[in-house]
């Protein structure tokens, strides 16, 4: 989860090398389909805020890959008792790691990827897209820092988000209303095309 503090460059490295390391269990014509999500990709991106866990999504078989090489005892990851899957990095850090199943709601809609070393990571427009829906639906702290500095490089990198469905404007809406004053709505409502816009500006 992303908080409000600088990330050192250790852990940094540390989140790096677990989703490297999870791309690896992966054959090798499969790997691109694994998808760096959550505050990782954020960091994966540029972005400076402390985050310390790693969220991929990728479809059935490329998940069912990683538990076979999880369930063979590949070293360095371990299962917790309560199912947890953990990484140890070399760089001292416990990394905990979320898999998720391509297709399950909002994670449907992952429209851009970029590679990712041996995989992908998703782009900063469908990160801004699904941290919204996280913050509305969790309320978590970090999740505001994550949604703001993702909404300023979609905005500094000139982009429009594609087009959204009623659900999805509806948590844009509330996430822009909740965590954004003013100036920042109208950055908001610029990076969405001209219908989602309007629907948004109605509902904030």
């Amino acid at each position: 989860m992303p908080k409000n503090i600088p990330i050192p460059a250790p852990l940094q490295q540390a989140l790096v090398e677990c989703f490297r390391a999870i791309a690896r269990l992966v054959r090798p014509e499969l790997r691109r389909e694994l998808v760096l999500v959550g505050g990782a990709a954020s960091i994966a991106h540029n972005s400076v805020y402390y985050t310390e866990d790693v969220d991929v999504v990728a479809p059935m078989n490329v998940l069912l890959d990683i538990w076979v090489g999880l369930e063979a005892g590949t070293p360095d990851f371990r299962m917790e008792p309560d199912g947890t899957i953990c990484f140890n990095a070399r760089q001292g850090f416990t990394v905990q790691i979320d898999l998720i199943q391509i297709g399950d709601g909002p994670i449907d809609r992952i429209y851009n990827v970029e590679p990712f070393f041996e995989g992908s990571v998703a782009s900063v427009s469908d990160l801004l897209r699904l941290r919204a829906m996280s913050f509305v639906d969790r309320g978590m702290f970090g999740d505001d820092v994550d949604f703001q500095w993702l909404l300023s490089e979609v905005a500094r990198g000139g982009q429009i988000l594609p087009e959204l469905d009623n659900e999805e404007r509806a948590y844009i809406a509330e996430a822009g209303g909740s965590l954004l004053g003013k100036a920042d709505r109208l950055v908001l409502l610029g990076v969405l095309s001209e219908e989602d816009a309007m629907v948004v500006f109605n509902k904030m």
